[in-house]
This record gives C-alpha cells, structure tokens and sequence, in this order.
C-alpha cells in the first residue's frame, strides 16, 4: 500500500516523499519556529502547512460500496412495499363502496368541492376526484351547472 505525502504552499502543491505506513488524510499545522513545530510521525517537523495523504484499503472501499449498495437495496424494498400496501388500501376503500347516488351540479360547484362532500373512508379528496372522473366518464375536472354525477353514498 503506497501513499504520498504533499507539501502544500498556498496554492501550489510538490510530491515530497512516498510513504507506505499511512493509511488515512492527515492535515498538519506548524508553528513559525522548527522548534514549536508539531513533529510528523517520522520525528520530521511539520512545515507551515503539510499535508499527508494516504490510500485507502482496497477492502474499505469494497466495503463502503457494499454499504451504499445495501442501503439502496432496503430503499428500493421500502418503497415498493409501501406502493403495494397503499394501492391495497385503495383497492379495499373502493370496495367498500356499495352504492352511488346521483347529483345535480350546482352553479359554483367543482368536482373537488364535490368530492369533500361526499368522502369515501381511506380516500383522499384527490383519489376521489379521480373515482369520479372515472365513473362519469369526464376527461378533466372541470363541470357544468346542471350536469348529472354518480358519486359514492355515503353514510
């Protein structure tokens, strides 16, 4: 495993020497004198600003990749069963209705002031905008004062 050891002066960097008993990054501060100096792990002082850089294991990089892919996998596995236990809900919401009743458009009324009135459980006011749309055959959700809908019963 060979790593490298930089030294940086503002915004020029020079490979110093190679290393081989690094396995990290290690940024190092020095002082104005040698001596107050912080001391690098060979007992060299530190410059104004040294930094080391050291390779990764090949064994922590397959590792970290195992991780995020794992992580991923459990996403992909979360969200395909709450699309399934969501799309249950809503089968059994639509079975739960029995019967539809019809109703006159009223000037001023639109398809989702229609659908608050008539909630159907485990629906939001959305997925039955969108039942009624379906059952009375309309392309948007735009009605007219008098037309005729079949909406849920409710109770």
């Amino acid at each position: 495993m060979n790593a490298f050891e930089y030294k940086v002066d503002g915004t020029s960097v020079r490979l110093v020497e190679r290393r081989h008993e690094y396995r990290g990054f290690t940024v190092v501060d020095g002082g104005k004198h040698p001596s107050t100096s912080p001391r690098l792990a060979d007992g060299r002082a530190a410059s104004k600003r040294s930094v080391v850089y050291k390779r990764a294991h090949a064994s922590s990089i397959l590792a970290s990749v195992a991780i995020v892919c794992l992580l991923v996998a459990c996403g992909l596995l979360v969200m395909i069963l709450s699309t399934q236990m969501r799309d249950a809900a809503y089968e059994q919401s639509l079975a739960s209705i029995e019967r539809y009743e019809q109703v006159v458009v009223k000037p001023g009324q639109t398809l989702s002031g229609i659908a608050e009135e008539h909630p159907v459980d485990g629906l939001s006011t959305s997925q039955v905008v969108d039942l009624l749309m379906a059952r009375n055959g309309l392309e948007s959700g735009l009605v007219q004062a008098g037309a005729a809908l079949d909406v849920p019963l409710t109770n």
